[in-house]
């Protein structure tokens, strides 16, 4: 056997094109392992200098995560609630954020004396339209059902999509459940309630809605005030609230 001359078996002159050769190949295994994607010129390959050129790179969470999506909300709605006023009527408020291509809003409520079950409309209130800065809105029901009332609005959009608002509840207790007396008065008030509900304690209020005192039922008396209009606030064991109008005469 006859052993070859070490320039016979690798020749100098091919050495840079072999190592080139291997650098090159490391390299795109190194890329394709970090899953990196190459833009730019992703070569550039010349006949006579046998080189290539790769420009720029992009980690893989750039083009893995997706493309980002801009999801317009047609109306944000802040704040919603709903209050019962001592005239014995719910007065409904709600503020929104922005507005896109609103139409207009569905109040609808839901009585518990409702045999059907299901929301009812009471009124409409209309929508801004377009607008990024804050609204307020309210509506007032005048005549609010015995027992538990459900409201929601149904948020209605110009191409006649919609979306509900949370649920809110009031609870009105009816007037037969509650007797005050006298009325007018020159002073003297009595409560009487049924068996079934404990009367906790009753706030005080002027004509004008200013708060006065809040005392317990046993005790309170309207003795010594200025003959005129005031307001009850009947607050009872199970969390519901009751209002009436009392007149005191001299």
């Amino acid at each position: 056997m006859r052993l070859l001359e070490p320039s016979q078996v690798f020749n100098p002159k091919w050495s840079w094109i072999l190592c080139f050769g291997l650098l090159l190949v490391g390299k795109i295994q190194a890329q394709i392992g970090e899953c990196q994607i190459g833009l730019g010129n992703i070569a550039q390959s010349n006949a006579f200098q046998n080189t290539i050129a790769v420009e720029s790179f992009l980690d893989i969470e750039d083009c893995c995560r997706g493309p980002v999506i801009n999801v317009v909300v047609p109306v944000e709605l802040l704040n919603f609630e709903v209050q019962l006023s001592k005239e014995a009527t719910v007065l409904l408020q709600w503020v929104t954020a922005s507005e896109s291509e609103s139409s207009h809003f569905e109040v609808q409520r839901l009585s518990s004396s409702n045999a059907k079950g299901v929301f009812e409309k009471i009124g409409i209130v209309p929508a801004a339209g377009n607008s990024l800065e804050l609204k307020h809105y309210r509506f007032l029901q005048e005549t609010p059902a015995n027992g538990l009332n459900y409201y929601r609005l149904k948020i209605v959009d110009k191409d006649s999509s919609f979306e509900f608002s949370p649920i809110k509840v009031i609870k009105v207790a009816s007037n037969s459940e509650v007797k005050v007396f006298p009325n007018p008065t020159k002073g003297v008030v009595n409560f009487l309630t049924s068996n079934e509900i404990k009367l906790v304690y009753v706030k005080l209020y002027d004509g004008l809605s200013r708060f006065i005192m809040s005392q317990s039922p046993s005790t309170f008396s309207l003795e010594g005030f200025a003959a005129g209009i005031y307001y009850l606030e009947l607050h009872f064991e199970d969390e519901h609230i009751q209002h009436f109008k009392i007149l005191v005469s001299k």
